[in-house]
């Protein structure tokens, strides 16, 4: 009889879990996709920004030292205004440094939750990333939005960090589903933050001069003249510029072209991404749009890929 009783008790929990179940295989198996194509995103655009803050501190500060008839207070002035404007370029790549670390911290909650295998250290693993998520996400509020009129929810972690609370088996397979349900729609107004303040951040080095150059095309070229102007300088003192010195002002002006292109694959990246979870929110409503969304994925970890690889080559 107690047999019966229990074997009785777990058909109803069976039951009431199959009723309620929240997500099916392939909509599991697509935000799987999603979290390993979008996996380490990198720190596009920061590092787009910090080269331009580097390529044009470096180009006023040949100026000043190629300007004969500057006087010692003008090329303080000068000095210290780049100074100034080099600290307002790192903020910027700080910001986006930021957004893409709560896209990576995101993308490994997602990964914890659509794990096949249940360990012990699951809900240790759940809180610590929970931790991580929704600090990060308070960080972004209190540096970037404050003012703004916007405070975006810090409470998208938590979800996977209360994953567990005793149990495992049917129960957990069962909870991270409801979880993972959770988080992707919670998150969705914070991945489009994420995502155009990352385009917004990387779309001034894609805007075009009067000239039809992008900034960095510009920037590279009066780079170039003031690299001859210095020259010139040095020659009329009678000095000759070393090549060491040569050889960094030919690294700058690569690294200025490679950035350029980061930079548009970057805005390409962040475009799709933020549209790629918008219809994986959709998809976990509606199977409907899964097929179309597996092709979305696929072309984002390609944009993902090739802007990471470019990055590398940044950071040389």
């Amino acid at each position: 009889m107690r047999h019966m009783l229990r074997l009785i008790a777990l058909l109803g929990i069976l039951f009431s879990i199959a009723a309620c179940s929240v997500l099916t295989a392939p909509q599991v198996n697509a935000v799987k996709e999603f979290a390993k194509a979008t996996d380490s995103y990198g720190q596009i655009p920061g590092d787009v920004i910090r080269v331009y803050r580097d390529v044009v501190f470096s180009r006023r500060a040949l100026l000043v030292g190629g300007r004969l008839e500057m006087s010692k207070k003008d090329a303080e002035d000068a000095l210290e205004q780049a100074l100034t404007d080099r600290d307002g370029a790192t903020e910027k790549a700080e910001r986006a440094d930021k957004a893409l670390r709560v896209l990576d911290d995101y993308g490994r909650i997602l990964s914890l939750l659509v794990s096949d295998v249940y360990t012990k250290d699951l809900n240790a693993a759940a809180a610590s990333l929970g931790t991580e998520l929704d600090s990060a996400i308070d960080l972004y509020n209190t540096k970037f939005l404050v003012g703004s009129g916007k405070k975006l929810d810090s409470s998208i972690g938590g979800i996977a960090a209360a994953l567990v609370r005793g149990g495992g088996g049917i129960w957990i397979r069962h909870n991270q589903t409801i979880a993972l349900r959770d988080a992707v729609r919670k998150a969705e107004p914070v991945v489009d933050e994420m995502t155009t303040a990352i385009e917004d951040l990387a779309a001034v080095f894609q805007e075009t001069t009067p000239g039809k150059k992008t900034i960095f095309e510009e920037e590279r070229e009066q780079f170039k003249d003031a690299f001859l102007n210095t020259l010139k300088s040095a020659a009329g003192r009678g000095q000759i510029v070393d090549l060491p010195f040569t050889d960094r002002v030919v690294e700058t002006l690569d690294r200025a072209r490679r950035a350029g292109k980061t930079a548009g694959l970057a805005i390409s990246a962040a475009r799709k991404y933020r549209a790629a979870h918008r219809n994986l929110v959709k998809a976990i409503k509606d199977e409907s749009g899964l097929i179309e969304l597996s092709e979305e994925i696929k072309t984002l970890k390609a944009e993902i890929d090739a802007a990471k690889k470019l990055q590398k080559e940044l950071s040389k």
